[in-house]
């Protein structure tokens, strides 16, 4: 079952979280790419999502 990824809700809230995650100090780097990676492969394909948490997720692995 899709979750509705065009709602302005998920949107605001998929945004928050990659926020957080992006500026969060942490000692475990890879933890965050993990978080951000499955949520990466929750998202239905043909979401417009897909790409912001893809580009936060190289974000992440760029600072590794």
């Amino acid at each position: 079952m899709a979750w509705p990824t065009n709602s302005p809700e998920i949107q605001h809230h998929v945004s928050s979280l990659l926020g957080v995650l992006t500026l969060s100090p942490s000692e475990h780097p890879s933890v965050k790419s993990r978080i951000i990676s499955d949520l990466f492969n929750a998202t239905p394909r043909p979401s417009a999502l897909r790409l912001p948490i893809e580009t936060t997720l190289l974000k992440v692995a760029a600072n590794i």
